[in-house]
């Protein structure tokens, strides 16, 4: 006999078994996902509301459009990092935590 004991994994975890983490870190990663495309979206709609008020002064246009242009590269990363993130955890063993999105 073994006096210390066999750990049982089932296939495919690594660290946490399957349903105990995984859930909660997709939710997470998902919530934070949400929020970032509504925090891009109030931006969009800052910026459409700088660019009609801006009465054609260039400054107030170049401001308007230095706005969208962050958003959607704040964005992009924001989707880039997503994949990374799951790809890593598919990598690690955790399945598809993030399939849910």
């Amino acid at each position: 006999m073994d006096p210390i004991g066999v750990v049982d994994l089932p296939a495919g975890s690594f660290i946490i078994p399957a349903g105990d983490g995984n859930e909660a870190i997709g939710r997470l990663l998902t919530l934070a996902l949400s929020l970032v495309v509504v925090a891009a979206v109030i931006f969009l709609i800052y910026a459409g509301y700088k660019y009609i008020n801006s009465q054609g002064d260039q400054k107030n246009i170049q401001a308007a459009q230095s706005i969208v242009t962050n958003t959607l590269i704040g964005l992009a990363i924001a989707f880039v990092s997503y994949v990374i993130v799951q790809a890593l955890l598919n990598s690690l063993g955790f399945g598809s935590a993030l399939t849910d999105f």
